[in-house]
């Protein structure tokens, strides 16, 4: 696998029939805790391995979700399947899992936009949008779709099968680009993501959720 597509930070929608909430299910959420935002964020990281040594950061924006071992997962990631690094220490990171290089599966596994990563008193967390106090909701009114929870949305026609749609409060968005973004003054593509049409955010059971209708 070339290390240039070894990192992701990603999430996640499958729907089918009908109107269907596609991310109701809360992941592998961890404990919250509270940070500089006010915003509560998941301290769990993954299982599998630890990013201790690579997960140093001392700013926003510098933080993002890595895949253990030599090759990306064939299937969708929850919190646990994942590392949170510092992004500058990407290859580093890949040259410890992976020294002897191993031929990866032909899959293609679905990000999941629901994950991100946050410099928190020096370290790298990982967190699922899901859980946090950015998708809390008391009305639909209150609730608005995004491509993934990277800095910048992704441009152009979002999948909402296998890709990185989800859904926030709208009160929340300055609050997550505090945790995500280098500085406030970031450059994002002079373009907009084109939400699938069937695809809206509603609030579930206190959480706002994307909800697939084919009416």
């Amino acid at each position: 696998m070339h290390k240039s597509s070894y990192l992701i930070v990603i999430a996640v929608i499958a729907a089918c029939g009908g109107s269907a909430v596609v991310d109701a299910g809360g992941g592998g959420a961890g404990s919250s805790t509270s940070t500089s935002t006010s915003t509560s964020t998941s301290t769990s990281t993954s299982t599998s391995t630890s990013g201790a040594g690579f997960n140093a950061c001392d700013g926003s924006g510098q933080c993002t979700m890595a895949w253990p071992g030599c090759c990306e997962g064939c299937f969708e990631p929850e919190l646990g399947d994942l590392v949170p690094i510092n992004r500058s220490q990407g290859e580093a990171f890949y040259d410890d899992q992976c020294p002897d290089p191993e031929p990866c599966p032909e899959c293609i596994g679905c990000p999941n936009g629901n994950l991100f990563a946050y410099c928190d008193n020096g370290t790298c967390r990982g967190a699922d949008l899901r859980v946090e106090e950015l998708s809390e909701c008391s009305g639909p009114s209150q609730c608005k779709l995004r491509a993934g929870t990277d800095c910048c949305e992704n441009c152009g026609e979002i999948d909402a099968t296998c890709g990185v749609l989800v859904a926030l409060n709208k009160q929340q968005q300055a609050a997550l680009a505090e945790l995500v973004c280098e500085n406030e003054f970031m450059d994002c593509p002079p373009c907009a993501p084109s939400y699938p049409p069937e695809a809206f955010a509603d609030c579930v059971a206190g959480r706002c959720q994307v909800v697939i209708s084919n009416q």
